[in-house]
């Protein structure tokens, strides 16, 4: 059934009806928390080196940093134009 039916049977406008988020799920927790441990232990590794050690994507160690707060304050490398 569409948004639309459903928002018309339940009689509120389609700006208000939002979906709730899901949280993290408990695989990703965990995994966020080994990523943790591991970047203490050695905050040189990138998301590279961590997907390597984990058996993930690089993309995926990466976003589990950054939704971590962990990771580099150090500004990312200027490029040429």
């Amino acid at each position: 059934m569409s948004v639309r039916r459903q928002c018309d049977l339940l009689g509120l406008n389609r700006s208000s009806w939002h979906c709730q988020p899901l949280g993290e799920s408990a695989e990703n927790l965990a995994l966020m928390r080994r990523i943790d441990e591991q970047y203490l232990k050695t905050p040189c590794f990138g998301a590279r080196r961590m997907g390597k050690t984990f058996g993930i994507g690089r993309d995926r160690a990466a976003a589990a940093v950054a939704a971590d707060g962990t990771g580099s304050d150090l500004p990312e490398a200027a490029t040429v134009a």
